[in-house]
């Protein structure tokens, strides 16, 4: 296994050209074709990456992470705790804490 780390690798001639051709064909997927949907028991769980429910909270995440990225320096100078501060700091935490598991359940688009 060690020499595989150690072994230089050879990337075959145009084979940067098939990587982006293969991908330049995946964009090109027609409204109309059909993904297949995950199977088994974790199936119900799953999320997908692109629904609209991930689109809404990854916003909310980015949201959160801007408030946060103005709320925590702010606290060396110690601000009054307001009411929407208070509020809003229950909801960072409530969010990013559910964040770990809601992160672990979503799928994966295959080739």
């Amino acid at each position: 296994l060690s020499r595989l780390w150690t072994d230089p690798v050879q990337v075959p001639r145009g084979a940067k050209w098939a990587a982006k051709r293969r991908s330049a064909s995946l964009m090109s997927t027609r409204s109309q074709d059909t993904l297949p949907v995950a199977e088994g028991r974790c199936a119900p769980v799953i999320s997908f990456p692109n629904s609209a429910c991930r689109l809404v909270w990854d916003v909310i995440g980015a949201f959160l992470i801007l408030y946060d990225l103005l709320e925590i320096p702010l606290v060396a100078f110690d601000p009054p705790q307001t009411p929407f501060v208070i509020a809003m700091n229950w909801l960072t935490l409530i969010f990013w804490t559910l964040n770990m598991p809601m992160s672990l359940q979503v799928g994966f688009v295959r080739d």
